[in-house]
């Protein structure tokens, strides 16, 4: 999220209904007709400013996609993120907190795959790291001891040791039942998205 702003623009979500059209079962977002009132701002005629905004963008996507994954743009010159924006519009409220994308594709804004979370909840529902050598979350080869070790972070910044053990499938079961205790998402430690 380095490019745009971490806190969205209060533009009204009444507004946001106005001018974009998100479909909840796509994800989709894309501009609605404006109206020449949209366009008093401007220099020239606001009638003919606004037909030539129709004529260019209307029904064309509201937004593109960035390089971290995210589809972002802007609405009346504010950055916004998408999945902030379908929530606004769907709720009638810009999102307090963070937005989880459920299945960790970050350009997938279908509503259904759509939470409202906190900090850590959405850390509960990250990708295994690419640089992960045990193919597991909080599962990892001690050299020395020669034993798999299991872990977890059952609150921010602090690492709960689970036990070491002499097979992985041991580690791994031990770490997956605390996954559950302590609330972790089901898709937490898939693959990354592609």
């Amino acid at each position: 999220m380095s490019d745009l702003s971490k806190k969205a623009p209060r533009i009204e979500p009444a507004l946001l209904r106005d001018l974009i059209h998100y479909d909840p079962d796509t994800g989709q977002l894309t501009w609605k007709a404006r109206r020449p009132v949209n366009f008093t701002h401007c220099k020239r005629d606001p009638a003919w400013v606004c037909r030539i905004w129709n004529a260019k963008y209307e029904g064309r996507p509201a937004f593109g996609r960035r390089e971290h994954g995210y589809i972002a743009g802007r609405v009346f010159g504010a950055h916004v993120y998408a999945h902030q924006v379908a929530f606004a519009i769907m709720t009638g409220q810009w999102p307090e907190a963070q937005i989880d994308h459920v299945n960790g594709r970050r350009s997938d804004n279908r509503w259904r795959n759509l939470r409202p979370t906190d900090s850590a909840q959405n850390a509960r529902n990250t990708a295994i790291s690419r640089s992960n050598s045990s193919g597991v979350v909080g599962v990892s080869w001690n050299r020395e001891k020669r034993r798999w070790w299991a872990y977890i972070h059952p609150a921010k910044g602090r690492r709960h040791l689970l036990g070491s053990f002499r097979s992985k499938a041991d580690a791994v079961a031990v770490r997956k039942a605390a996954e559950r205790h302590y609330g972790y998402h089901q898709n937490h430690g898939r693959k990354p998205a592609s």
